[in-house]
């Protein structure tokens, strides 16, 4: 329906300030932004749909399809005048009554079931084919998965011209859907019902059959009454037959469960073990155990490369659980035959016993044989019939009481406005208007050589960075150690990060003595290697930390122990490493500061000592963490590369330049070092996609958040608040 009023400057005024007056009550659901944008598309853009009509009956017919009709309100709201498209009036229809136009060549009908308007409002009605009206339904709606609560949510949208009409489309949307899942909880047992309509009148044939061949065999013989121990066999004998029946109807069982388990998914079939056998049963339950193990360690492992060691052993563990899962499969069918077969020979030994009873009755045998015969029919043909009869009547009470497994929570209301969209537009005339400053930023970002995103670091050097350190106020004025003075700040938690990655290396490639260097000065390494060391030590891995920058040492002041003697007097000989190493505040933490000053820094470090004394430490640390100058500038590190189990290159974002990172990662290779990563250190809001927390790091901890947090980590540990 297409509005084709035209209202003055007066009414469409009128109409705008009692939108903004009386918003619609669906508003009230909405956000700020939506609720803005729906304000100022109703004073600025279109009012709105002027007119509109909800037709809850429509018959057209296809011959009329390309009619146009004139709707035109009656003064008392009440109907509408129907006029054609010369303007001759066809007729005028009430809300609720059926409204009948016939043509030469066919007609339409419809029922108005309600109509939102003003006075002298004229709306045209235009008729398109079912395919048509399809392509445009489809197209207007659009579905936004919401991830909250562990469940599983779908936000349905629908953008059409009329809110009435999309409100129409989203409810008969959300039926068709309900249906449809409805359809899927209960088809297991539409098909369980029909297999059994299917067998229950062929059966009840049957038993007809052989009631009347007992019958006619009876008045045939003359046979009014049994002696007692005529009776008694006749029991024993119903005993094995009711015995053959539960063999028959447990056959049947097993052949559909066989059919149906060899159809089903290899990894999706614990309802069917189940049925089968107990022991697979919690073979089955072991294996979905397992199958959650890996789905979590899949988790932890996403966004790992193929070649990462345990990226390879979780792929083989999976493709090792689906084998298995077949292979479980595989022993359920051959349960199943083994049942069979056990099922077969039960059969004939309850042939052997009604053989032998009969034998001891009183009849002659033909006589005997030709009764005993006709018996057994109508008893198997009278307990299948009656158990299909039961089993069907099972099946009915389980469908209707199965639960479908969607609802619709919230359902849908009317629309508002969205376009036009005052925000989109004035966003991309904004866009239009900083295109000149876009483009000097993307000359200036292409000429600054810096490294600004750890990415760049993977693809320049090919190294995997093991950790990103955010920039803070410790580091940046030089004042402490972030692990220490603000524990649960997400700065420190950015270095427990990097430990876990460290740990992990060293689980995978033995490592116990690790060099933390850079390519130049000033990039943090010294503060990087203390915070690191009391995240190690609080993790409960005994951790010394030897300052090898006997040029610029600073590791005793950042961990508070005396800086002389140390390292200088140890490779001299003065003293031995042990007098030397001095415990800090955190418990297990020791350090081995660098001592006086010499004259010969790269000579002490290139001793065979050096590389004795590092053996030494590693038989009694579990991490042994040596800060060294820059590996440009001086040998200092080079010298030392090849004597420990690996080296981290840290990387100053906005400060280190991409080929000198390449520079010092090949030299260190060179000199036999083996080079485990890189760290990338103090990025902020201007260096990479993670500027997001850009503010969060030089923001000082207000008393309310500091109350707040503690009352958080009360909660964690058990405890209670309000």
């Amino acid at each position: 329906l297409t509005n084709v009023s035209d209202l003055g400057f007066g009414k469409s005024l009128q109409r705008r300030l009692r939108g903004w007056i009386d918003p619609p009550a669906s508003s009230d659901q909405q956000g700020w932004g939506d609720k803005t944008r729906f304000f100022l598309a109703r004073m600025i853009g279109d009012p709105g749909p002027v007119g509109s009509l909800v037709i809850r009956d429509l018959h057209v017919d296809p011959r009329q399809r390309g009619r146009v009709l004139t709707l035109a309100l009656l003064p008392d709201a009440s109907g509408l005048n129907v006029i054609d498209a010369e303007g001759h009036p066809m007729a005028q229809c009430k809300v609720g009554s059926v409204c009948r136009l016939a043509f030469d060549d066919g007609g339409i009908s419809f029922v108005p079931a309600q109509v939102v308007a003003g006075h002298q409002t004229r709306l045209t009605m235009s008729f398109r084919s079912l395919d048509n009206a399809a392509r445009m339904v489809r197209h207007s709606i659009s579905t936004d998965e919401l991830l909250q609560g562990g469940g599983n949510f779908l936000k349905v949208n629908c953008k059409w011209p009329d809110p009435y009409q999309a409100r129409l489309i989203l409810n008969e949307l959300a039926d068709a859907y309900l249906m449809r899942d409805q359809k899927d909880v209960t088809r297991s047992y539409d098909q369980m019902i029909a297999f059994l309509d299917d067998n229950l009148d062929p059966m009840e044939v049957s038993l007809e059959g052989a009631e009347r061949k007992l019958r006619d065999f009876l008045q045939q013989h003359g046979i009014l009454d049994m002696s007692q121990n005529y009776t008694q066999g006749l029991d024993n004998i119903a005993a094995l037959d009711q015995k053959k029946v539960d063999n028959e109807l447990r056959k049947r069982e097993l052949a559909y469960l066989a059919d149906v388990l060899s159809k089903a998914d290899p990894v999706a079939y614990g309802s069917l073990v189940s049925e089968v056998s107990d022991d697979l049963a919690k073979d089955w339950e072991q294996l979905q155990e397992r199958t959650v193990e890996l789905d979590a360690e899949g988790e932890a492992l996403h966004g790992f490369t193929e070649n990462y060691v345990p990226m390879k052993k979780h792929m083989a563990a999976v493709k090792l659980l689906e084998q298995r899962k077949i292979e479980l499969k595989n022993a359920a069918l051959r349960v199943i035959q083994e049942k069979q077969k056990l099922l077969l020979q039960s059969d004939n030994l309850i042939e052997e016993q009604i053989a032998q009873i009969e034998r001891g009755m009183g009849l002659d045998p033909e006589t005997q044989n030709g009764f005993m015969r006709l018996q057994r029919q109508k008893t198997i043909a009278e307990k299948l019939y009656n158990l299909l009869l039961e089993k069907r009547e099972e099946m009915k009470l389980s469908k209707a009481g199965a639960i479908a497994d969607m609802q619709v929570l919230d359902p849908p209301e009317e629309g508002y406005q969205v376009a036009p969209n005052l925000p989109r537009n004035l966003l991309m005339g904004g866009m239009l208007g900083l295109l000149l400053t876009g483009l000097l930023a993307f000359v200036r970002e292409t000429l600054d050589i810096a490294i600004r995103d750890p990415d760049e670091i993977e693809r320049v050097t090919g190294l995997y960075v093991h950790g990103m350190v955010p920039a803070h106020k410790e580091a940046e004025e030089n004042v402490g150690l972030v692990t220490l003075s603000r524990p649960t700040s997400v700065d420190a938690e950015a270095y427990r990060s990097l430990r876990t990655s460290i740990q992990l290396a060293s689980l995978e490639n033995q490592v116990g003595s690790i060099m933390i260097t850079s390519s130049g000065p000033g990039e943090g390494k010294s503060t990087t290697m203390c915070n690191l060391a009391v995240t190690l030590a609080q993790s409960g891995r005994k951790t010394l930390v030897v300052d090898c920058d006997m040029r610029r040492p600073v590791v005793g002041r950042y961990l508070e122990v005396p800086s002389e003697p140390g390292l200088a007097e140890v490779l001299d000989g003065k003293l031995d490493w042990h007098e030397s190493v001095r415990p800090t505040a955190v418990e297990g933490l020791f350090a081995l500061p660098a001592g006086s000053i010499p004259p010969n820094p790269s000579e002490l470090i290139g001793r065979a000592k050096m590389a004795q004394i590092l053996s030494e430490m590693k038989q009694e640390y579990d991490f042994v963490l040596c800060d060294v100058p820059p590996i440009l500038v001086v040998s200092d590190a080079a010298l030392l590369a090849s004597h420990v189990d690996g080296v981290l290159i840290l990387v100053r974002a906005g400060k280190a330049v991409a080929h000198a990172v390449k520079r010092a990662s090949d030299q260190m290779q060179r000199v036999g070092g083996t080079v485990l990563g890189a760290i990338f250190n103090a990025y902020s809001g201007r260096s990479g996609g993670y500027g997001n927390y850009g503010g969060y790091y030089h923001q000082e901890e207000t008393p309310e958040a500091a109350w707040f947090k503690r009352l958080a980590d009360k909660l964690r540990r058990g405890g209670s608040g309000a």
